[in-house]
């Protein structure tokens, strides 16, 4: 799925986090997704929401896994857990950031 939003400039989240994203959309003047691979130790980059969730006319990219909304990849490279695991995140209860769900703000 990065791939292939790499390549479009474009992803789709879970339905649960559409109403999250657009409203951080509508409140900030910027909102970056960090992304990181399932059982990955790393993240791999970080990309600029450019448009609503919904808003894209690349359906077809990630056709059933959500609506599909506008990125633009600021960044693309690992980044190790470890090089972050002091990190802490005070939205979800101070836990190391890279103890993250799909959605979660940082």
């Amino acid at each position: 799925n990065l791939v292939l939003s790499i390549e479009n400039n474009v992803w789709a989240t879970q339905r649960h986090n559409e109403d999250k994203f657009n409203e951080a959309l509508t409140n900030a003047p910027h909102v970056i997704l960090i992304f990181s691979v399932n059982l990955s130790g790393s993240f791999q980059g970080y990309a600029k929401m450019m448009g609503a969730v919904g808003t894209s006319p690349k359906t077809h990219v990630f056709q059933g896994f959500g609506r599909a909304f506008e990125v633009r990849w600021l960044r693309l490279d690992d980044l190790d857990f470890s090089e972050v695991a002091s990190i802490c995140n005070p939205w979800n209860e101070h836990k190391s950031v890279k103890v993250s769900r799909d959605g979660q703000e940082l």
